[in-house]
């Protein structure tokens, strides 16, 4: 499978997820996880570790009935989470690819959040870096 064909424009995971399209955006303004990895020609594209943090989000949002705001919540203090609450939404969604089990499941969806926190450090650290030291 080559590198592009694992990207997916907005439109098809909107359909994955069985949201519009604006809920996404929604998402990736609120949640600092949610945005995507790659951006060609100012088009959203969304890598398998974007999908399935947008799948978390939508299980803690729609089938455990956080707030926006309780969710924000839980990602300022660290991600911590019920690990079984978080199994059991993810479970109950109709839309989660059938070919992973759970714990590799919760291991993608730490590691997009370590993705997302290393990511987060560089631009932080490209900001701060000048051309004249």
């Amino acid at each position: 499978m080559n590198e592009q064909s694992q990207y997916k424009a907005i439109a098809a995971v909107a359909d994955l997820l069985g949201v519009k399209q604006h809920v996404i955006r929604f998402w990736e303004r609120h949640f600092p996880t949610a945005k995507p990895s790659k951006i060609i020609n100012k088009r959203r594209y969304y890598t398998p570790a974007d999908i399935a943090q947008l799948q978390y989000i939508k299980g803690e949002l729609y089938e455990r009935g956080l707030t926006i705001a309780g969710l924000q919540k839980q990602y300022q203090a660290g991600g911590k989470r019920d690990k079984n609450s978080t199994l059991q939404s993810t479970e109950q969604n109709t839309h989660q690819p059938s070919g992973t089990d759970l714990p590799t499941q919760q291991k993608l969806l730490d590691l997009c959040k370590l993705v997302h926190v290393l990511r987060s450090e560089m631009q932080a650290d490209i900001k701060g870096f000048s051309v004249l030291n």
